[in-house]
Protein backbone atom coordinates (compact mmCIF):
# COMPACT_ATOMS: atom_id res chain seq x y z
CA UNK A 1 0.00 0.00 0.00
CA UNK A 2 2.41 2.73 -1.11
CA UNK A 3 2.68 5.29 -3.88
CA UNK A 4 5.84 6.85 -5.29
CA UNK A 5 7.66 10.07 -4.41
CA UNK A 6 8.17 12.74 -7.07
CA UNK A 7 11.69 11.54 -7.95
CA UNK A 8 10.73 7.88 -8.42
CA UNK A 9 7.61 8.82 -10.37
CA UNK A 10 9.73 11.04 -12.63
CA UNK A 11 12.07 8.11 -13.34
CA UNK A 12 9.11 5.82 -14.09
CA UNK A 13 7.58 8.31 -16.52
CA UNK A 14 10.90 8.79 -18.34
CA UNK A 15 10.89 5.06 -19.08
CA UNK A 16 7.46 5.10 -20.69
CA UNK A 17 6.65 5.68 -24.35
CA UNK A 18 5.87 9.32 -25.20
CA UNK A 19 3.39 8.34 -27.93
CA UNK A 20 0.76 6.79 -25.68
CA UNK A 21 -2.82 8.16 -25.43
CA UNK A 22 -3.78 10.77 -22.83
CA UNK A 23 -4.41 9.66 -19.27
CA UNK A 24 -8.14 10.32 -19.67
CA UNK A 25 -8.24 8.17 -22.81
CA UNK A 26 -6.51 5.39 -20.85
CA UNK A 27 -9.17 5.41 -18.08
CA UNK A 28 -7.56 7.71 -15.53
CA UNK A 29 -10.61 9.91 -15.10
CA UNK A 30 -12.25 11.87 -12.25
CA UNK A 31 -13.11 8.60 -10.49
CA UNK A 32 -9.42 7.64 -10.50
CA UNK A 33 -8.35 11.04 -9.18
CA UNK A 34 -10.68 10.62 -6.18
CA UNK A 35 -9.38 7.10 -5.51
CA UNK A 36 -5.78 8.26 -5.87
CA UNK A 37 -6.30 11.12 -3.41
CA UNK A 38 -7.95 8.82 -0.86
CA UNK A 39 -5.18 6.23 -1.26
CA UNK A 40 -2.44 8.82 -0.70
CA UNK A 41 -4.21 10.05 2.42
CA UNK A 42 -4.18 6.48 3.77
CA UNK A 43 -0.67 5.58 2.49
CA UNK A 44 1.39 8.77 2.22
CA UNK A 45 4.87 7.24 1.94
CA UNK A 46 6.85 6.22 -1.18
CA UNK A 47 7.11 2.44 -1.61
CA UNK A 48 10.74 2.78 -2.76
CA UNK A 49 12.41 5.35 -0.49
CA UNK A 50 9.90 6.12 2.27
CA UNK A 51 9.60 9.81 1.29
CA UNK A 52 6.28 11.57 0.69
CA UNK A 53 4.30 9.81 -2.07
CA UNK A 54 2.67 11.89 -4.80
CA UNK A 55 1.55 9.20 -7.29
CA UNK A 56 -0.38 5.92 -7.16
CA UNK A 57 -0.29 3.06 -9.63
CA UNK A 58 -2.58 0.14 -10.33
CA UNK A 59 -1.28 -3.31 -9.40
CA UNK A 60 -2.53 -4.49 -12.79
CA UNK A 61 -2.49 -1.65 -15.35
CA UNK A 62 -5.85 -0.68 -16.81
CA UNK A 63 -4.45 -1.55 -20.24
CA UNK A 64 -4.05 -5.14 -19.05
CA UNK A 65 -7.50 -5.47 -17.52
CA UNK A 66 -6.85 -3.84 -14.14
CA UNK A 67 -9.49 -1.95 -12.21
CA UNK A 68 -9.66 0.97 -9.79
CA UNK A 69 -10.43 -1.44 -6.94
CA UNK A 70 -8.23 -0.99 -3.86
Amino acid sequence: GHGLCVEHEKRRIQQMDADRPSSKDRGYDAEWRVIQREFLEAYPMCAVCGGPAKHVHHIVPLSRGGTHDL
